[in-house]
């Protein structure tokens, strides 16, 4: 039985790795290794007998500023060796972390920085990857492992584990929310690919399945945006210095514990004190730049109008997830220009965006002559179901709007909802204007019995979504309370989701039966 790799991070923590892992050896036998970033990930589970062996990576993380800098042939040649040996694009590695890859996202121009991103150099990453590439290959050959298990891919060493692993033949699970209610999913990679999705809903299609699932919607964010939107109204300002006072304090702590009771330990990369303050202070004033130039709902609903909703920078939703085009600033430009004459194009703000962003950038966007700014706490579901076409790059705004009957085009060519009919992935950017034409001109694509099948389709794909996928009801899985344990039933049916779309860990139904019952019994 080969080996199974998890991601020691604080995601979901040990309060549900702990008890998953527990029934996973006991059904399976397998071993479970930990990967640990740093030597606080290693206390967190030095204390469970449920791991076998924790390998900290702490040193490898902190030693960036410990390699040349110069892009030079020694460099060069490293880079080539990496993209040779693994099949994989080193740069994909550097824009996905947000450190190593400043400058790739503009739209992040004001994220706060760090000691890394401060001394980053092509030269100095290329040499600090190719240590980490061979320290993590090293530990998947020497400990046979066949499983790699991550909450996603949001840092360089996870990225080169991913690579890694592909290379060996190791499967890549990667538990994250479905997007859909509280259901959650093991995804097949970095990118969220999940081909028994993709099969699951091509088979039904094929059998001319009808959804009629007309309540099945994905998640909502409406209570999230209240409360951002009930802070930016009531004294911001305000809370920029609170926040600025408690951040203050935890460095000052930080710096203290770390050089007292942890100076033989590898120091953490973290982000400077004053980006963090400036940051804070950023928020009010873009929140306010924003809400100065926006389009009242009321304008807009009524017209005709192609979607966009802003994402994130830097995050693993652009950088990750669609690392060959995932330029925003250019998908506006080209979609803006492209669009018929008699449709507009409205954009949405990302909330959590806001104060990252170039000073000038929604002055910008308000200059376009068909451009209209939606209101930041404007309810984006709403706005996709109302649009003649939604414009995506990745999230989860591509999956609503197709679910709804929306045509989207597609951006992410690694979205799993490519597949949707209704689903327009862009292969060729000089395509998108003609392809925009078809969209919005005449009753093709806009007729209530055409948006009807469209919608049956969408709904198609989300009741597939919820085959693949397993609803974790009340629970809390992200930075839930360490004190709140996760319910038994989250752990069973989300291993049991692990072990129906594993090669490794497969076996027999009634082999898994017994053994379930008898860890029942012992425990």
């Amino acid at each position: 039985m080969k080996a199974v790799l998890f991601v020691a991070e604080n995601l979901y923590g040990p309060r549900f790795w702990v008890p998953f892992f527990t029934q996973l050896k006991a059904e399976t036998g397998a071993k479970v290794y930990c990967l640990a970033p740093s030597f606080a990930h290693v206390n967190d589970y030095r204390k469970y007998d449920v791991v076998d062996n924790i390998f900290a990576i702490d040193d490898v993380l902190a030693s960036y500023g410990n390699f040349a800098g110069d892009y030079d042939d020694e460099a060069v040649g490293l880079a080539r060796e990496f993209e040779d040996k693994y099949s994989a694009h080193l740069f994909d590695v550097i824009q996905g972390d947000r450190h190593l890859g400043r400058g790739t996202y503009y739209l992040g121009h004001h994220h706060p920085q760090s000691r890394n991103s401060k001394q980053n150099s092509f030269g100095r990453s290329i040499r600090y990857i190719h240590h980490l590439a061979e320290r993590l290959d090293d530990l998947c050959t020497k400990n046979d492992v066949g499983t790699f298990i991550t909450s996603g891919v949001g840092s360089d060493f996870t990225k080169v584990m991913c690579i890694i692993a592909r290379k060996h033949g190791i499967d890549i699970r990667t538990l994250f929310s479905a997007r859909m209610g509280q259901y959650f999913t093991w995804y097949q990679d970095e990118y969220f690919s999940h081909p028994a999705l993709v099969d699951c809903f091509e088979k039904m299609r094929a059998a001319g399945v009808v959804a009629n699932e007309s309540g099945q919607k994905p998640r909502n964010n409406k209570a999230n945006v209240a409360v951002w939107n009930k802070s930016m109204r009531h004294n911001r300002l305000g809370f920029a210095l609170k926040q600025a006072i408690v951040f203050t304090i935890n460095e000052v702590r930080f710096f203290l514990v770390s050089n007292i009771k942890y100076r033989d330990k590898p120091k953490f990369n973290r982000y400077l004190l004053s980006d963090r303050i400036r940051h804070l202070f950023r928020i009010p004033k873009q929140w306010k730049d924003l809400n100065r130039r926006v389009t009242p709902l009321n304008e807009i609903e009524n017209r005709n109008y192609a979607y966009y909703a802003l994402q994130v920078e830097p995050e693993t939703s652009t950088t990750v997830l669609a690392p060959e085009f995932n330029n925003q600033i250019a998908i506006i430009d080209l979609i803006s220009k492209s669009l018929p004459a008699d449709t507009m194009f409205v954009i949405k703000e990302h909330l959590p965006a806001i104060g990252r962003r170039p000073d000038d950038f929604y002055e910008w966007l308000s200059q376009i002559p068909n451009v209209r700014l939606a209101p930041p706490a404007g309810d984006g579901p709403t706005l996709a179901r109302n649009a003649a076409v939604v414009i995506a790059l990745t999230g989860s705004v591509g999956v609503e709007a197709a679910g709804d009957g929306v045509p989207v085009v597609s951006f992410g060519r690694h979205n799993a909802y490519n597949v949707i009919g209704h689903v327009h992935p862009v292969e060729n950017l000089f395509s998108v204007r003609e392809l925009l034409r078809t969209l919005l001109r005449g009753n093709a694509h806009n007729s209530e019995s055409v948006r009807a099948q469209y919608r049956n389709e969408g709904q198609l794909f989300l009741r597939a979504l919820r085959e693949v996928s397993f609803d974790i009801g009340d629970d809390i899985l992200y930075h839930g309370d360490p004190a709140i344990p996760v319910r038994v039933e989250t752990v069973d049916g989300l291993l049991s989701l692990l072990i129906e779309f594993s090669s490794h860990l497969a076996k027999p139904r009634k082999a898994r039966a017994e053994a379930r019952a008898k860890a029942s019994a012992q425990s």
